[in-house]
């Protein structure tokens, strides 16, 4: 199985009969996303969130990003996204605290927590 935005890895992916997961505009709750839908550079400042504080109040965006298919970028836009999973950093500072707490986000808005293949055999149904 093979986690990647759509596009050529994900062609390449499926061309060669392996099953893909889309992670859409990619969610990642510890990162800024520019207007287009693209990450803000790591050499731009707030590109990366090393603030737990800042982090733990971005979990209402993983939140939207799951539920409501948006995430807002820098630039204050509403951009769609679909996912089938979310990434968190496993270096940013409190990543299990936070990946607790999305969880307990996740599971307190009725959204089902599951393995990747179910999710991925759900929506080719």
């Amino acid at each position: 199985m093979v986690l990647a935005q759509d596009g050529e890895l994900a062609d390449a992916a499926r061309a060669r009969g392996l099953r893909v997961g889309i992670v859409g505009i990619v969610g990642i709750a510890d990162r800024a996303y520019d207007d287009d839908g693209t990450l803000v550079p790591r050499s731009e400042p707030g590109a990366v969130i090393h603030d737990p504080d800042e982090i733990a109040r971005r979990t209402r965006r993983t939140l939207r990003m799951v539920t409501e298919g948006l995430i807002r970028s820098v630039g204050g836009k509403n951009l769609p996204v679909t996912c089938d999973s979310v990434l968190l950093h496993g270096d940013t500072p409190g990543a299990l605290a936070l990946a607790g707490r999305i969880r307990a986000q996740l599971l307190a808005a009725d959204v089902e927590i599951t393995r990747l293949d179910a999710v991925l055999t759900a929506r080719s149904a």
